[in-house]
């Protein structure tokens, strides 16, 4: 993709497919007409145990917004992912959102700005890479934050991880840990 809110905008159409409708969210298909390819590569899957095969790339990409397509044998699937210099922990709550922000080299971000729908977010931190945001991004349905620092960039997505975490549920949660 040539950006981030193209990837976004992608995403969001899978988020629209229950998580419990798995053969819906499997067979769906981006429509690729306008999208630039990359590579293609012909490539072994490697077994990881009896029900897990992974592949690799045999070269790295550069940062940015990618989708691949998948194909072995009669089977297509495909994958959205982001190649990033940045590392990102998000833990969310009612109360707000934590962003853990590292580079590659495992150092903490120094200076970030958080977008959410290219609108900045308020944020307060306390120590480097730690940010807070106090707005409640938790049942809002914004989707994703794009998190920036200098020339370096990554989309977080600010959905639920898990469909059965309710707001009753959430409430146990009254404080994050963590540990820099």
């Amino acid at each position: 993709y040539p950006n981030h809110s193209m990837l976004a905008a992608s995403l969001s159409k899978i988020d629209q497919i229950p998580r419990w409708s798995y053969w819906t969210r499997t067979k769906y298909r981006e429509d690729v007409k306008g999208l630039n390819k990359v590579a293609e590569y012909d490539t072994q899957f490697i077994k990881a145990d009896q029900f897990s095969h992974y592949f690799t790339f045999p070269q790295p990409l550069p940062a940015g917004y990618y989708l691949a397509e998948i194909k072995a044998g009669e089977v297509v699937r495909q994958a959205w992912f982001q190649v990033s210099d940045l590392a990102v922990y998000r833990a969310q709550n009612e109360g707000g959102t934590l962003f853990w922000v590292n580079d590659l080299t495992g150092l903490p971000v120094q200076d970030i700005k958080i977008l959410v729908e290219d609108r900045p977010l308020k944020i307060n931190s306390d120590a480097p890479g730690v940010f807070l945001s106090r707005e409640n991004l938790f049942e809002s349905k914004l989707g994703y934050a794009l998190l920036k620092s200098q020339d370096k960039e990554i989309l977080v997505p600010l959905v639920l991880n898990r469909d059965e975490w309710t707001k009753e549920r959430m409430a146990i949660q009254d404080y994050w840990k963590y540990i820099y």
